[in-house]
């Protein structure tokens, strides 16, 4: 198999790619996600506690643009059940519910218009002090690390490399300039990752006018506000992983002491971003009310 080493280069430049566009996220993240997504998913769904794998905290010091968590008590239409959590794009807000009409809001950065999404989706896997590796080579940033751009915590979004995560960059809050994710201030994250359940589900709206609007959407199935937009986005992407993949191929070659290939990998190039009904294995409802934190 002479051409293994060149194969798995350019598998993990696919990774690398797909992960830019997802809100900074690394091969590893994904391969995370997708570990907690199968078996927490059906232990929420099961009425079984479920029990979080622990490590030590070790978060970098409150910085003195921090402080507590600015979540505020809200009423809010009684739709969804406790231990749900809401993002209201148009409000730039995130809403944890605590009771029936009741809820801890948040402020939030959402989705730049061609990333921007709606639909319903659950929590996957939480990540204290989460890792950023760049994929552009630099050097990874370590958790706990203040200009860590995935801040003090992270909450992975069904087997997407999307999620709910802390931010050092406290003045986009309020606006929509992420890939994709929904990000919080610091204190914030902190706050609601202490309260929120692996498989609680995720609801992403326009505004509460269209609170039941996705109840039968499929559970991880996104829809993009700007669907022309997001999808030249995706073509911009793949013309980037043709490219890092061709690049990381020759790389593999020169160090075998063989020339530059003379073709593209395109082969790779269509099969990074499968489509989302071939991912999408598990259930597609909250089949037990102890999914909702009832």
């Amino acid at each position: 198999m002479p051409r293994m080493p060149e194969a798995r280069n350019v598998w993990f430049a696919s990774l690398a790619v797909a992960a830019l566009a997802a809100c900074v996220a690394s091969p590893a993240d994904a391969q995370r996600s997708q570990r907690y997504t199968e078996r927490n998913y059906e232990r929420s769904n099961s009425g079984r506690s479920i029990v979080e794998p622990t490590r030590a905290p070790v978060s970098a010091p409150v910085s003195a643009t921090e402080g507590q968590s600015r979540a505020r008590s809200v009423n809010v239409p009684a739709v969804y059940a406790p231990g749900s959590i809401v993002v209201v794009n148009n409000e730039r807000k995130l809403y944890y519910i605590t009771g029936r009409g009741k809820a801890l809001q948040y402020g939030v950065a959402v989705g730049k218009n061609a990333e921007l999404w709606m639909g319903r989706t659950f929590v996957a896997a939480k990540q204290v002090d989460p890792r950023w590796i760049p994929v552009n080579g630099d050097e990874p940033v370590e958790g706990g690390d203040p200009a860590n751009p995935l801040g003090k915590r992270a909450l992975y979004l069904d087997w997407s490399l999307l999620r709910i995560h802390g931010t050092p960059s406290r003045g986009s809050i309020g606006s929509a300039t992420s890939n994709g994710c929904v990000r919080m201030l610091n204190e914030d994250v902190v706050d609601l990752f202490e309260r929120v359940h692996l498989g609680a589900p995720v609801y992403a709206i326009k505004s509460w006018a269209e609170a039941t609007r996705y109840d039968s959407q499929k559970v991880a199935e996104k829809i993009y506000v700007d669907p022309e937009a997001h999808r030249q986005a995706q073509e911009d992407l793949q013309q980037q992983l043709a490219e890092l993949a061709q690049t990381r191929a020759d790389e593999a070659r020169a160090a075998r002491g063989l020339p530059p290939s003379s073709r593209p990998n395109q082969s790779y190039q269509a099969s990074a971003f499968p489509p989302a009904s071939s991912r999408q294995s598990r259930p597609q409802t909250w089949g037990n009310p102890s999914a909702l934190g009832r």
